[in-house]
């Protein structure tokens, strides 16, 4: 036989076959009409609330055994349960990490570094290149299809893409000529719809080794240029097609070599030179 204790009872437990039951027999003066009261002033246990003794978390207010707690709930789980959700949570979030940033660089933004001199003296061998993969349009992440397209190549944009016959190989080189240009290349130095692109001074006149699209400018390597097999005649670019040219002009495999790409083809565009292999972080243009 057990004591329960409250404020001012003296309430006895007594023990049957199926359930227990309180042995006082005042608890039957009581109406079981509701739990509280605001005035506890005359209640002979607690005031004068009134309390209703057969629902309390819907067992029987005298079943003790109701107000214990049910043994798995009293058990604490293993540490090394827990431990093991928590190297599974953690593997998941990292999964979801990797996926973002996979997802993110194949898609939408990303870094390379060139180790070619194909660009020279715009990019430099071991020089580091932000790419903007949102430049013309958005793709499905990890493939080649467009969700949709907004704008497209123009001429001096620095761009990457694979060639046909690349083997997975991806490309760096700018844009000279776009869809429905008359494009020639003479002693290494283009001319488009007639107009040559050499950078001219205040003058007028040719500045040696630079060229102008617009507001972009090309820093030319023409120190290894032979006219042979590097020159072209006038040549028209075919509708959906852009001609790519490095700016290394007598040391670049460009469409001289593989013909003109199709738009769809180009990843992104460059946007700047973030590192420079003579003087670390730094930020140029493209």
């Amino acid at each position: 036989m057990n004591n329960i204790q409250g404020a001012g009872s003296k309430y006895q437990q007594v023990e049957s076959p199926n359930a227990t039951h309180w042995a006082d027999h005042r608890m039957t003066e009581y109406p079981t009409n509701h739990l509280a009261s605001s005035d506890a002033s005359h209640d002979p246990i607690h005031g004068d609330a009134e309390y209703d003794v057969t629902d309390v978390g819907g067992a029987e207010y005298g079943d003790v055994a109701s107000q214990q707690p049910p043994a798995a709930e009293a058990m604490s789980s293993s540490p090394g349960a827990d431990k093991r959700r928590g190297w599974y949570k953690t593997a998941v979030q990292v999964a979801l990490i990797a996926g973002a940033v996979f997802a993110g660089r194949s898609s939408v933004a990303d870094h390379y570094r060139v180790p070619t001199g194909s660009m020279e003296n715009t990019i430099m061998p071991g020089d580091r290149v932000l790419v903007n993969k949102t430049a013309y349009g958005v793709r499905v992440p990890f493939t080649d299809r467009w969700i949709f397209r907004y704008d497209r190549p123009e001429r001096g944009e620095v761009v990457t893409f694979e060639p046909p016959d690349a083997g997975g190989t991806t490309y760096i080189k700018r844009v000279v000529a776009i869809a429905g240009d008359v494009v020639a290349l003479s002693r290494g130095h283009l001319t488009v719809n007639g107009e040559p692109m050499h950078l001219r001074d205040a003058e007028g006149l040719a500045v040696e080794g630079f060229e102008r699209f617009g507001d972009r400018l090309a820093r030319l390597n023409l120190s290894d240029y032979h006219t042979a097999g590097n020159d072209f005649p006038a040549t028209i670019v075919p509708t959906g097609m852009v001609m790519v040219i490095g700016d290394h002009r007598g040391a670049s495999r460009d469409s001289r070599y593989f013909g003109f790409i199709r738009e769809d083809e180009i990843e992104g565009r460059a946007v700047g030179i973030f590192y420079r292999r003579d003087t670390g972080l730094t930020w140029n243009g493209c």
